[in-house]
């Protein structure tokens, strides 16, 4: 299962469809909003953002797209444009600010607006990404956040793709996490199996 929020609302997508949580007086009322598509393939992402929720699906080498309204959510449709010659099958994880970032294996991104390529350079790094498995960005942070497993650190962009800095901490210590970063308070967390770790941002 994958899992996003959204203020007060959880939600979850996996195979057998998306399931929305809110939480309420310590208790979380849980009910599905969306069964699975014939379209999709393998969903293996979900992001939530202004109402809206981006399933990523690699093997479909799309990003769907379920439009919120008064009413509940619309029909899904494809947010990549049509003609778009992105290959998506080694993607590890995406993030939404109002653009579209997915993140690739390989250490690539990939900026997207409105379903078409947009420039994104990354420009700076002292060492090329190695195995980097999560991505965090929203229209809250200034930055973009990378975990960055082969180099045990998490590396800040700017949203234009000019490095910032890196946080490292001890190989081994953290696998294929989540990555959540509040520059209010100045924290990146990291969550790997049953640890949450904190980084103070600098």
């Amino acid at each position: 299962s994958f899992i996003d929020f959204s203020g007060d609302n959880i939600y979850v997508a996996n195979q057998t469809g998306i399931f929305s949580a809110v939480r309420s007086n310590g208790q979380a009322n849980v009910s599905q909003i969306a069964k699975p598509s014939d379209k999709w393939s393998n969903i293996t992402g979900i992001k939530v953002f202004a109402g809206n929720i981006y399933l990523l699906d690699p093997a479909a080498n799309q990003i769907w797209k379920y439009q919120g309204t008064d009413f509940g959510f619309t029909d899904l449709v494809p947010y990549l444009k049509t003609g778009i010659s992105v290959d998506l099958s080694k993607v590890v994880d995406f993030s939404i600010d109002g653009f579209v970032y997915i993140l690739s294996q390989t250490g690539s991104i990939v900026k997207f607006s409105s379903g078409s390529v947009q420039d994104f350079t990354i420009t700076g790094l002292d060492v090329p990404f190695s195995n980097p498995s999560a991505i965090f960005a929203t229209d809250e942070t200034k930055n973009i956040y990378i975990l960055d497993n082969g180099n045990s650190r998490v590396v800040v962009l700017d949203k234009n793709g000019v490095y910032q800095s890196q946080y490292v901490y001890p190989a081994g210590a953290v696998t294929k996490a989540f990555v959540l970063a509040d520059e209010t308070i100045k924290k990146i967390f990291l969550l790997s199996r049953s640890k949450i770790y904190s980084i103070d941002l600098k």
